[in-house]
């Protein structure tokens, strides 16, 4: 079962990783690092949610 600290701690994780992402792509220097690390921040999400489901689905 999950519990509400391995949520919340999850919800950090793809909070800091959106905003280093975000920050990342204004700056001109890598805007590409900054996608990156946006796009693993929303592949991270889509993989808690399949891991979110019950296990009987």
């Amino acid at each position: 079962m999950v519990q509400t600290r391995d949520i919340l701690v999850l919800l950090a994780v793809f909070a800091a990783g959106t905003a280093v992402g975000l920050w990342l792509q204004s700056s001109p220097a890598s805007p590409i690092a900054g996608a990156a690390i946006a796009g693993t921040a929303i592949g991270g999400r889509r993989q808690a949610a399949l891991q979110l489901r019950p296990a009987g689905n």
